[in-house]
């Protein structure tokens, strides 16, 4: 565990050194030649340096553990922190968004293009670094923090690669007979980069509120934990489980009714204890960060009411 979040601290690192050098950089090399995709790349590189500031206090916090006020721990707050990075990445899009859209209907924009590539190589090649050690850390760590962090670098890296090949093709057509156009390729690779990385900033929005809401976990790790579920019971006396699962930053949270057959022998709480034992072994093998909840019954109309009334499909066993 300390492994893991001195992994993930270091990666927070590596992004406030890195974001802090290219927000200057980009900023003011936009400024330099007028470009706003330039200055737009530099502003998203801003965004991921507050973020990444903001994520230290978070890591912070989700060490700490479980008290009188926070009953469930500090995880509410990796959602929480996401959320934010998503909607002021979405901010600053649309920001960008409809200054490019208004500069196309009013001549396009004057702007260095041949100096811009020399800029979008830099940033490319940074950017696109990071995101690789980033998404590297991420696996090894499974912080949802540092997934959307290298996510966010990636949408850099694109960025720039994609800015540095406009201004390329904008820089020959000022030798071509179609140099008119050079004005309108600031603006409209602005347009277009905003349009494709628009879906990722919404994406992590959506998840965040969903964590937040305390919604159901992914159809992947949702099947997995039912998968290790069967297993855990298997050899195990049950006649119908169900299970409540939220995802919640990088914890989970099982709620799992264990209907008991009625016409076996009385089970004893060393016995209920044993099987709990085994079955939370399983679970926790594959996610160690999972709190895991059991509710042990042998009142079929209870468990019905609890769960198949309310919505929650049970499953019982096939003879």
């Amino acid at each position: 565990m300390n492994n893991y979040r001195r992994l993930e601290q270091r990666s927070i690192y590596i992004s406030i050194a890195t974001t802090l050098s290219m927000s200057i950089f980009g900023i003011g090399f936009g400024i330099w030649i007028q470009s706003d995709a330039v200055m737009l790349d530099g502003f998203f590189n801003l965004v991921n340096f507050l973020m990444a500031s903001a994520s230290l206090w978070i890591i912070w916090l989700t060490q700490k553990q479980e008290n009188k006020v926070f009953n469930f721990g500090y995880a509410g707050f990796v959602p929480l922190l996401n959320l934010c990075k998503g909607l002021l990445v979405f901010g600053v899009s649309i920001f960008a968004f409809t200054g490019a859209v208004g500069a196309l209907f009013h001549g396009g924009r004057p702007a260095n293009t041949g100096i811009a590539v020399v800029y979008a190589i830099i940033a490319a090649t940074v950017a696109l670094i990071v995101a690789f050690i980033q998404r590297t850390l991420a696996k090894k760590t499974n912080s949802p923090i540092v997934n959307v962090d290298a996510k966010n670098w990636f949408i850099n890296g694109m960025i720039s690669v994609a800015v540095g090949i406009s201004f390329s093709i904008a820089t020959f057509l000022q030798t071509t007979r179609f140099d008119w156009l050079v004005p309108y390729a600031d603006p409209t690779i602005v347009t277009v980069l905003v349009l494709i990385a628009f879906p990722i900033p919404v994406t992590i929005i959506i998840t965040s509120l969903k964590q937040l809401m305390l919604g159901s976990a992914s159809p992947e790790i949702r099947n997995d934990v039912k998968a290790l579920i069967e297993e855990g019971i298997s050899s195990l006396p049950w006649q119908r489980y169900a299970i409540r699962i939220t995802e919640v930053g990088n914890s989970l949270y099982l709620h799992f009714y264990w209907l008991l057959p009625a016409d076996d022998a009385p089970v004893t709480l060393m016995d209920v204890d044993k099987m709990r034992s085994h079955f939370n072994q399983i679970l926790m093998e594959k996610y160690p960060n999972m709190t895991i909840d059991i509710i042990f019954t042998q009142d079929e109309p209870w468990f019905m009411t609890m769960n198949d009334q309310r919505g929650v499909e049970s499953i019982a066993k096939i003879s």
